[in-house]
């Protein structure tokens, strides 16, 4: 008689290795309770609860205290489970025990791997130890900074870990003294893989980032083509955009335009895997090497500049997101015929378009645009927002205590142009598409109201069509990502 039976507890059904298996597959808030069950399910789960996918995050639910105490509890095993935290604006310590028992967990975890702060200068004002244990910790690869100051550029200069990526948004900095990430990054040189930026301003040419292969740069002021190239000289994918707009008249982009088109004369890029940008920044940029993939959103007063970057870059995908009362289907024969594309990914928001017949109009002008198309891939998305009078609409906000808030609207009757959307038929659009467009092999279809659909069309010797074949999620996803 087993053990179970004698103390009247029923049999396992499952043994000890599947049990400990199902962890793997199971999040953070599942584990818990699963772990708690006994003894020996606690033992091995601890692992699983420390380095599951999401990271450790230090929000108002998680009592610092009481975390430090059972990572710090079996000294040092649990600490070499723990790969990433993060801190949310609103983190604060008061009590100094606390504060130093967090220093200790920073310093000593030999596996940590990524940092993110959201407010840097706060964080490291709640004491120096926080600032010394991340100086010395020696195993982080990513962090990411939002709000960076003086203080929080002391402890990333002198860190001694070796980051391959890193975040730096350096809106506490003062306008005064804006802030050089070729100067603060240099001891992480040879390190570097991936950057991104906001709210900095790029002056010092004398240190080069030769590792560096992606860069975003979100700022209003414009980097010279000769300097970006000089510094990040095996760049593969670069994001450039700004939040603010950039205004400038047709005569001074130009001039920018020009003397960038004329430095790349002297130095250049061989090619560019990726290439993202608001198009007035691109046009500026006038970057005149091969893109692979180039990713735009343009209204039409970019039209004209998007032709000449699309004609500079000769791009084999693009990637276009569009509201459709601002790009006409005209407008963007034109961009796409500038170009020898092979890969369109189109996002048309029909925001505030609330006439049935003008978004009929709409697809029915697409559908001679595709019939001039000669692309193998097409990624079709279709996007509505209602309006908070239109439709059940639930905000968040956040009060001054950190708690959660909800504001409900009331619910209407949905907008005629949703109710035509979601009442189209994702696989007749497919096969009509794919009549339209006789060299098309992929489709995929992101309508509202629909599941996403992936679809392969096979064709005979003389290119009608002989039958379709769904792809899973999974398949036609590595698809999209390989494409675009």
């Amino acid at each position: 008689m087993s053990r179970h039976c004698i103390l009247g507890l029923p049999r396992m059904v499952l043994n000890w290795d599947v049990l400990f298996l199902i962890m793997e597959f199971v999040d953070r808030c599942s584990l818990l309770p699963y772990v708690q069950t006994c003894h020996t399910l606690y033992k091995a789960g601890v692992p699983h609860l420390l380095r599951v996918n999401t990271p450790i995050y230090f929000g108002k639910h998680l009592n610092v205290k009481s975390f430090c105490h059972f990572i710090l509890g079996e000294f040092p095993s649990r600490l070499r489970y723990l790969r990433e935290v993060e801190f949310p604006k609103k983190f604060w310590l008061r009590k100094k025990d606390t504060i130093s028992q967090l220093a200790e967990v920073l310093r000593n975890a030999p596996f940590l791997e990524k940092v993110t702060i959201s407010a840097a200068e706060r964080f490291f004002e709640i004491g120096p130890e926080l600032g010394a244990a991340l100086r010395e910790a020696t195993s982080i690869r990513e962090l990411s900074l939002d709000g960076v100051g003086d203080q929080a550029l002391s402890v990333l200069t002198r860190m001694r870990s070796p980051l391959n990526s890193v975040e730096l948004c350096a809106d506490a900095v003062p306008v005064a003294d804006c802030l050089d990430p070729n100067k603060v990054l240099a001891s992480f040189s040879s390190s570097l893989r991936q950057l991104k930026v906001r709210w900095v301003q790029f002056e010092n040419t004398s240190i080069q980032y030769p590792h560096v292969h992606t860069l975003s740069i979100e700022d209003d002021n414009f980097v010279p083509m000769d300097m970006l190239i000089h510094v990040f000289p095996n760049l593969q994918s670069l994001s450039i955009t700004t939040n603010t707009g950039v205004e400038l008249d047709e005569e001074e982009a130009l001039h920018i335009h020009n003397e960038n088109m004329r430095a790349q004369a002297r130095l250049s890029w061989p090619s560019l895997n990726y290439l993202e940008g608001d198009v007035m920044l691109l046009y500026c940029l006038a970057p005149t090497c091969k893109v692979r993939c180039l990713s735009v959103w343009p209204s039409s007063s970019d039209v004209a500049r998007l032709v000449q970057v699309c004609k500079s870059t000769r791009p084999e995908s693009i990637k276009i997101y569009f509201h459709m009362d601002k790009l006409s289907v005209e407008e963007l024969r034109m961009i796409l015929r500038s170009t020898d594309v092979k890969h369109l990914s189109a996002t048309i928001d029909a925001y505030d378009v609330n006439g049935l017949k003008d978004i009929r109009a709409y697809i029915h002008q697409l559908r001679d645009l595709f019939q001039t198309l000669t692309i193998t891939t097409l990624y079709f998305r279709f996007i509505w927002h209602p309006t908070p009078t239109e439709w059940f609409r639930t905000e968040h906000f956040e009060t001054e205590n950190d708690d959660e808030s909800s504001l409900v609207a009331p619910l209407r009757t949905p907008n005629p142009v949703q109710q035509y959307l979601h009442s189209l038929n994702v696989k007749t659009c497919m096969r009509k598409t794919a009549d339209y467009i006789k060299t098309l092999r992929y489709a995929f279809f992101d309508m509202p109201g629909k599941p996403m659909s992936y679809w392969e069309i096979f064709r005979t010797e003389e290119g009608t069509i002989s039958s379709f074949e769904q792809f899973s999620n999974e398949a036609g996803e590595q698809i999209v990502q390989e494409t675009f």
